[in-house]
């Protein structure tokens, strides 16, 4: 096996660790799809999409997590989805399988709809 591919093999243990909620009984916790935010502090689309993904999780919190990781403080998490520039979300299946990758700031509308799209009830939020 070759180091590169032992470095990636471990780099997503460590962002499983790092992106999934801990929990006492794993059997019984519910598995949700999940957005991720990749960001940089400083960065003026990533501040406006942050508020963005507030207003989502309060919609849709109960059906899709929402996560949001800082790329200076998780560079392998950066390199696992291979960020090239921030902000850049990640649509994870309730498996943790990527089912997209978007760079670029989002409005709420289009979240909703990458979702619905990918056959998730958005229903109608608030």
């Amino acid at each position: 096996m070759s180091l590169s591919r032992i470095f990636l093999f471990l780099t997503a243990i460590v962002t499983v660790f790092l992106l999934l909620p801990s929990v006492s009984n794993a059997d019984e916790a519910p598995k949700k799809p999940t957005l991720v935010e990749l960001m940089s502090p400083g960065c003026p689309a990533c501040t406006e999409m942050a508020k963005v993904l507030a207003r989502f999780q309060e919609k849709h919190g109960d059906t899709i997590d929402v996560q949001i990781v800082n790329v200076r403080e998780y560079p392998d998490v950066a390199r696992l989805y291979q960020v090239r520039y921030v902000p850049t979300l990640v649509f994870l299946d309730e498996q943790g399988t990527m089912l997209e990758k978007r760079v670029g700031f989002m409005p709420l509308e289009a979240l909703e709809k990458e979702w619905r799209d990918r056959g998730y009830d958005m229903g109608r939020g608030e």
